[in-house]
């Protein structure tokens, strides 16, 4: 199948498609007579997995280790699921960071401006004297 038909069926763009093939994520098989490039159900598959695992917070570098276990004769369960814990442990960092994050900004409106008083905002205070 073309590139076009093949982005419909993954539900992804066409530009998509060209963008995973410049980060060797994927390659088209072989080209047309007319020089198209040519798509199998198995590109469309590794296509969603793509898809699926950037919408649950893989980059593409830990995609791309995910694709290489599955390029091997047999994947190890123990290599895709070294990179699913520091995926978590990456994940629970972030949360830890976006938590102190909401307490600071959940601090800094406690104290917020009174708008028909004339006096500096704390919260402008606040966030000039960062430090």
């Amino acid at each position: 199948m073309k590139t076009a038909e093949a982005a419909r069926s993954a539900g992804i763009k066409t530009s998509t498609i060209r963008f995973y093939e410049r980060q060797g994520l994927i390659e088209a098989q072989s080209r047309s007579s007319a020089g198209y490039r040519q798509f199998t159900n198995e590109d469309v598959r590794r296509l969603k997995f793509i898809k699926r695992a950037q919408e649950l917070g893989f980059s593409l570098a830990e995609i791309r280790r995910f694709l290489a276990f599955s390029n091997q004769r047999v994947p190890l369960n123990r290599d895709v699921v070294l990179v699913g814990w520091e995926k978590l442990d990456d994940l629970n960092r972030r949360i830890q960071a976006l938590t102190r994050m909401r307490s600071a900004l959940e601090g800094l409106l406690s104290n917020v401006c009174d708008i028909s008083e004339a006096i500096e905002c704390p919260i402008i205070h606040s966030l000039a004297d960062f430090d």
